[in-house]
């Protein structure tokens, strides 16, 4: 008497005949969607609690879509301050223009009122005026930014 055998689509139903052959990459795949998942979870709960230093990526360069002033929270952070407008003026010479070039240094979530949101501290690569201003913020000049700038 022979054993019944499998047909290809019996064994493709039942997982066998594939899964043997993929299983390594199959692994890798989930692991990589896991990690993925994990930091992209911890990503938004340092944000969601305003992290000094949520999601930093320093040597990220961005490029501005609006012009903005440089602020100086004098060693504190936007996040910390009462006031934006007192604790965090503009920068002298702190002229971003649209087009621009940063590098991300770190990241806060100012969740007190008054221009709430994310605000990254930023040192400038390239300013892309195409004006000669003595308000154009210089390469290498820090301060801090509103997300919507990006």
């Amino acid at each position: 008497m022979t054993e019944p055998k499998n047909t290809e689509s019996q064994e493709l139903n039942l997982g066998i005949g594939e899964s043997a052959h993929n299983r390594p990459q199959i692994s890798a795949i989930f692991f990589l969607k896991q990690g993925l998942r994990v930091g992209a979870i911890s990503c938004l709960i340092a944000t969601a609690l305003g992290a000094a230093h949520a999601c930093n990526e320093p040597h990220l360069h961005q490029k501005t879509r609006s012009p903005g002033f440089l602020r100086d929270c004098s060693g504190q952070t936007p996040a910390s301050v009462a006031s934006i407008n007192s604790g965090c003026p503009n920068v002298e010479s702190g002229l971003v223009a649209s087009g621009s070039t940063v590098i991300f240094l770190q990241g806060v979530n100012r969740t007190r009122s008054g221009q709430k949101g994310l605000w990254y501290e930023v040192r400038v690569v390239r300013n892309q005026s195409t004006q000669n201003a003595s308000t154009n913020a210089q390469e290498g000049a820090i301060g801090w930014l509103r997300a919507n700038k990006f």
